[in-house]
């Protein structure tokens, strides 16, 4: 699970490490917000799980809820 695919060290390390897997399993990824600088990153086996438009709320930015 992760909040958005978006830049950061933690994000990256992710879809690393999924990337990774990806060759020997099935990964899936639950986001949040499934979209960001890095999902171009992300290899095509590994499945992007979008979360309900209630729970992308919760990780919208002050502005970006405006």
């Amino acid at each position: 699970m992760n909040t958005s695919l978006g830049t950061g060290g933690i994000s990256a390390s992710m879809i690393n490490t999924a990337n990774e897997l990806s060759k020997e399993y099935d990964v899936s990824i639950f986001c949040f917000l499934p979209e960001g600088a890095l999902k171009n990153r992300l290899n095509p086996e590994v499945e992007i799980i979008n979360s309900s438009w209630r729970l992308e709320a919760l990780c919208l930015t002050i502005g970006e809820a405006k």
